[in-house]
């Protein structure tokens, strides 16, 4: 007997959208194999997820199961077919029950096949197998996703494969569900808790904020306001007519506004060149006045009055931006601004899953809007390669797409439930961009100030380019063209070694040790900077990744890649620099390196390409710096700081030794890490939970000063438990180009998603980047910092309540940000309601039914009754919350 479940939303919208009706006769599988079996249809077996249990048998792992129900009026047999499916977690293959083997295809790639005991199912009957994974599993997204079944024949010929349809979840609502351990410290939020929470904050005014995010460094505003109106006139100097074009535009596109340009110093708005300093610095400064005789922002270059520009329109208010009636009220201000850092970044992974050009453009506007000027783009990795590389048509041909094979010689196989299918326009797996959409994509950030820096990630992460190069091998040599077929081969034949990478593949690693990679790596660097060049914007740094290689370790010193390569051992039989499979990496970045060197580049990565690890007369590995790569001017971006993991101040580490760093800390900005940990908000957590707090109270230059957790959730005390890492010295202070956020896209699957993902977290990140440092990461004393620290949040978050959500509904037709689950009290039968940021409303239902903006509007406490009662929060447009509930028979708080 099944228990109550409800259908898993995000996953089913994926295995839905790929659904494939396959006849259950004859269907074709080449043009001489006919198959033809008596069998179910894939929508006619139901498969329910079933979570046991997390920490089964004391261990660091969870028991799940799946009960496969046959709806066919065919029998489903017990031999002949298998079940597919991802999911983030290794399964532990010898745990299975005895009814199925479970086999580990690669990545998160499963096949669960029936063994002997399995029954034979007729119509209406099922069967429960299970099986133990790794870890735990305490979200929604850690359950099995993109579910297909293959079928096969006695001669071992196969059906095509069929989505299954009829896939659903049981809820994570037990303390053995949601607990990823014994006595597991961070508790699951609730309706309750999430009053508490609420309930210390104090939101201000809206008459007495500052209207524009991030914060400038100057703002006064001033009573009386400048009405902008259809007609209006944009004047401008001669090398700005790019920026008049793009207000021009914005003002059309925010709120209706038709204007007339005009080169030249008279006009509504005045676009100027000046010698603006803005706490001792030019660069990207601007100012910015409106007055009773109109607008006038100038500045040294573009860049600053581009910035002007977006904070000029940051003043128009949500009533105009909703009316779009031609004309819109900004009040009287004097503004003069410049950013922090020189590095305001954000990273998109568009492998994982892809994002469509339409989502990259729109994020990039969004980031100018925010002033944010540089665009990480992560277009290579196992997964994909999504970048048409003239001259290596395979890379996209094989490379960008991602189903159903055996062979992979013409697409990759599944990951992150992409499904069977490669259509991508059905499949979040496949896609890529051509050579004219990615110049379209390097145009577009050109007339935003933003420079695109592309990753092209080796030497691990490299599966897809290793993928399409051996199907570029094959096709060749079976046209008798041997010397091309090898000239671009990224893997060694012979290569013997045993590794298994984070995420969980066994063979994407390229072979770092033979010219072809390297002329490889040649000929897309020259295609890429063609295109640069095409766009119009240089190429400055591309990230070459660096990160995640399988190496040895103590426990298993013969684990890595590279160590039984024949190509690799002969190299180091010949090179005495190199003494071992381990520094391999090193010969690959310097030799990368140097391709990007000749072509006056710098080669950017993950902070691994700053350090040098070894290994001690014990076996345990040793992290040193690496001198010569930052006597080259390597920028490393450092990420790998999750607290209590050890090596949290490596960033400031390599920034005193002199590299430029980029700060990318997971547990501040990773926005792809869920808001918290309720089962049901999308997201990873392996570095813990970030949310827009979070994300705002990353103090760059002092993370010490931040009230720091481990990723449990557990206060830390920083003066014992951190007094002797590393603080930042002067010099290093100036070695900090930057931060950025990052979105990796395991969990991504479409742009509604990737919106909810980074708004309104990256709120946080934008005044981090350009507003100078607050008082209280100065302030030495815990209680003191953390009481200034609360009430500027209050002042931030009243900000974002009032004016950037609002806005948000609005700009560039509406993005979709997340609106957090209200804060629920019931106290003696009276309805009590808040939310974390101001501006939300709210309604509720008490008759079990889900509350819609039409349901009863709360406004006040109320008084209440019946079984339950569950509240959502919205803003104008109809953006809610997930409902919060509150069981009101016994008086317990549910999620």
């Amino acid at each position: 007997m099944k228990f109550i479940y409800f259908k898993f939303s995000w996953l089913l919208a994926v295995v839905s959208a790929v659904f494939f009706l396959q006849s259950c006769n004859e269907t074709k599988v080449d043009e001489k194999t006919v198959f033809s079996i008596d069998r179910p249809l894939g929508s006619e077996i139901d498969v329910f997820w079933n979570l046991v249990e997390n920490g089964y048998k004391g261990k660091s792992s969870y028991l799940s199961e799946f009960m496969i129900t046959n709806n066919s009026s065919k029998t489903l047999d017990s031999t002949g077919w298998a079940i597919y499916f991802h999911q983030p977690r290794r399964v532990m293959m010898e745990s299975t029950s005895k009814n199925i083997s479970i086999t580990h295809v690669n990545g998160d790639y499963f096949r669960l096949e029936p063994t002997a005991s399995f029954p034979k199912l007729k119509k209406g009957e099922d069967v429960v197998v299970s099986f133990e994974s790794d870890a735990w599993a305490i979200k929604d997204v850690d359950a099995p996703n993109g579910l297909f079944v293959v079928f096969s024949d006695s001669s071992g010929v196969e059906s095509k494969p069929e989505v299954l349809t009829n896939v659903s979840y049981s809820p994570l609502v037990r303390k053995e569900q949601t607990d990823r351990f014994k006595n597991d410290p961070l508790p699951v939020p609730t309706a309750k808790s999430r009053y508490d929470f609420n309930k210390k904050l104090n939101f201000e005014d809206s008459d007495d904020l500052t209207k524009i995010i991030p914060t400038p460094f100057r703002y006064e505003e001033s009573d009386g306001a400048f009405e902008l109106k259809s007609g209006l006139t944009i004047a401008y100097e001669k090398s700005l007519q790019n920026e008049a074009n793009f207000l021009a535009q914005k003002l059309k596109i925010d709120v209706g506004i038709e204007t007339k340009l005009s080169e030249g110093s008279e006009g509504t708005i005045i676009l100027k060149k000046a010698d603006v300093k803005v706490n001792g610095s030019s660069a990207e400064a601007y100012g910015l006045v409106v007055s009773d005789s109109g607008v006038e922002i100038q500045a040294l270059d573009g860049v600053g009055v581009f910035y002007g520009i977006q904070s000029l329109r940051a003043l128009i208010s949500v009533e105009d931006l909703a009316s779009k009636s031609g004309k819109a009220i900004v009040p009287y201000v004097y503004i003069e601004d410049a950013p922090r850092f020189g590095y305001r970044g954000m990273h998109l992974d568009v492998v994982r899953n892809f994002s469509k050009k339409e989502t990259v453009l729109n994020l990039i506007d969004l980031m100018s809007f925010y002033k944010l000027n540089k665009f990480h783009f992560h277009i290579t990795d196992d997964e994909g390669w999504r970048l048409e590389i003239p001259g290596l048509p395979e890379l996209t041909e094989v490379g960008s797409k991602r189903g159903y094979s055996k062979s992979e010689t013409e697409m990759l196989n599944p990951a992150y439930g992409s499904g069977p299918h490669p259509n991508g326009d059905e499949s979040w797996g496949t896609g890529h961009y051509s050579k004219q959409d990615f110049i379209e994509i390097l145009k577009y950030a050109k007339e935003r100030h933003i420079e695109v820096i592309p990753e092209l990630d080796f030497p691990g992460h490299a599966r897809a380019a290793i993928v399409s190069m051996k199907a570029r091998q094959k096709k060749l040599i079976a046209e008798g063209k041997q010397a091309e077929a090898n000239e671009y081969i990224l893997h060694d034949p012979n290569d013997a070694s045993r590794y298994r990478s984070i995420q969980l593949y066994d063979d994407n690693v390229i072979c770092v040790c033979q010219e072809s990679t390297y002329r490889f790596l040649s000929k897309v660097t020259d295609e890429v900077i063609s295109m640069y060049e095409e766009a119009g914007m240089p190429l400055k740094q591309v990230h070459i990744g660096g990160d995640e290689v399988p190496h040895p370790s103590k426990e298993d010193p013969e684990h890595g890649a590279w160590k039984k390569s024949p190509k690799c051992n002969a190299l180091l039989e010949s090179d005495e620099e190199y003494e071992n499979s381990e520094q391999l990496f090193y010969y690959f970045v310097d030799r990368f390196s140097k391709i990007l060197e000749d072509r006056n580049i710098v080669t950017a990565g993950w902070e691994e390409i700053g350090l040098v690890k070894s290994h001690n007369e014990e076996g345990d590995t040793k992290v040193d710096l690496n001198e010569d790569f930052n006597e080259r001017g390597f920028a490393p971006y450092v990420w790998n700081t999750v607290w209590s993991w050890g090596d949290e101040d490596r960033g400031y580490k390599l920034a005193n030794a002199g590299f430029k760093v980029v700060l990318s800390n997971v547990s501040n900005n990773y926005f792809d890490l869920a808001y918290d940990k309720d089962p049901s908000d999308p997201g990873y957590y392996w570095g813990g939970f970030v949310d827009t707090k979070k994300a705002w109270e990353f103090a760059p230059l002092n993370v010490y000063a931040e009230p720091l957790t481990n990723r449990d959730g557990v206060r830390l005390n920083v003066k014992e438990d951190f007094r002797d890492h590393v603080r930042l010295t002067e010099e290093g202070k100036a070695n900090i180009q930057g931060i950025q956020g990052q979105l990796w896209a395991e969990t991504v699957k479409g742009n509604e998603m990737l919106e909810y993902y980074i708004f309104p977290k990256m709120l946080g990140l934008v005044e981090r980047a350009w507003a100078k440092d607050p008082v209280w990461t100065s302030i030495e004393e815990d209680s003191i910092r953390f009481d200034v620290l609360n009430k500027d949040w209050n002042q931030f978050a009243s900000r974002i309540g009032n004016f950037e959500l609002p806005r948000l509904t609005y700009l560039n037709g509406g993005v979709n940000y997340r609106v957090a689950p209200p804060g629920v009290e019931v106290k003696e039968g009276v309805l009590h309601v808040n939310t974390n940021y101001p501006g939300a409303k709210f309604t509720y239902t008490t008759d079990g039914t889900e509350p819609t903006l039409e349901s009863v509007q709360y406004s006040s406490p109320v008084a209440i009754s019946g079984k339950e009662v569950k509240v959502i929060a919205f803003y104008p447009n109809g953006k809610k919350s997930r409902a919060s509930i509150v069981d009101l028979t016994p008086s317990i708080v549910k999620k």
